[in-house]
């Protein structure tokens, strides 16, 4: 499972692109949606049937005008007949006024 939390009121979509080695290259969008609890807003989305092998998992968060706010990334070992269990956090800097 991948859990995405974006705490930055300017966030709309996180994009996602996930490759392990030659066997995979996934990318997609996520929709997010306001926290149950505190400021900022959260995505949630399971990712199965991965290779076994290391996954680099790329996160990017766009505002508004679709530009990149903030980045984000982290490896994960796939194991057989184990889940994955990853959480990453991306905490994008409100733009100077």
């Amino acid at each position: 499972q991948v859990l995405v939390s974006v705490s930055s009121t300017m966030a709309n979509t996180i994009e996602y692109q996930i490759v392990c080695g030659d066997l995979a290259d996934v990318s997609g969008a996520l929709a997010l949606e306001d926290a149950p609890s505190g400021p900022g807003q959260v995505a949630e989305h399971t990712f199965l049937d991965y290779p076994v092998g290391t996954c680099d998992i790329t996160l990017t968060v766009r505002d508004d005008e679709g530009a990149a706010a903030c980045t984000g990334s982290f490896q994960a070992d796939v194991e057989t007949e184990e889940t994955a269990m990853v959480s990453i956090s991306l905490i994008c800097p409100e733009p100077p006024e």
